[in-house]
């Protein structure tokens, strides 16, 4: 529903709530996000002295955050939002920098890892490509289906490892929609942002 447009910070794998914020759903997910992550880890920092990791999707993919991370010192891993990048230019460069295997007939799954230049935030670019040239029930297809996903990170782990780290969010996403369906906090019930925050 337009309206608005909540953000949460979850910590550990039990997903503690350490903050949340609801934002007009007109405003973009960026905007206020570094001093929202800023005190998102000063919070979590109250609660334990282990290292954190800062995993956002791709809405949170911005400069601004990676060096929001760097500054507190923590680690991130922040999914890349590819826009209208060509996914050919990426399996091309994965195939030549990257490795891959054969999971199935038709189906290879790439890895690779670059370290970003030019960037006034260094991080490593972690990329994984999936091309499919025949479906699981053994359909050939025309063209080739390629999929890509890439993370920035700081994280000097394999790139396999580091993926795997992203998936996990969906464990968060699931805290999230429940606080939406089994809470019933999909439609809020004031008309003020004031009284629904509160």
């Amino acid at each position: 529903y337009d309206g608005y447009a909540p953000i949460f910070t979850f910590l550990g794998v039990e997903g503690y709530a350490v903050h949340a914020q609801l934002r007009p759903g007109k405003d973009h997910s960026q905007k206020g996000t570094p001093a929202f992550l800023r005190d998102s880890i000063r919070y979590a920092r109250t609660v334990t002295e282990e290292p954190l990791l800062v995993r956002l999707d791709a809405g949170f993919d911005s400069r601004e955050n990676i060096a929001v991370c760097q500054a507190e010192g923590v680690d991130f891993l922040i999914k890349r939002n590819l826009r209208r990048e060509s996914e050919q230019v990426w399996l091309q460069w994965v195939k030549e920098h990257g490795r891959g295997k054969e999971v199935r007939p038709g189906k290879w799954v790439y890895y690779g890892a670059m370290e970003a230049r030019g960037s006034q935030t260094p991080a490593r670019l972690v990329v994984h490509v999936v091309e499919e040239t025949v479906l699981d029930n053994g359909q050939l297809m025309v063209f080739p289906k390629v999929e890509v996903q890439a993370w920035w990170t700081s994280l000097a782990d394999d790139p396999e490892t580091v993926v795997a780290l992203y998936r996990e969010h969906g464990t968060m996403e699931q805290f999230h929609s429940e606080f939406k369906t089994d809470l019933d906090l999909e439609r809020l019930p004031s008309g003020k942002l004031a009284t629904n925050n509160l």
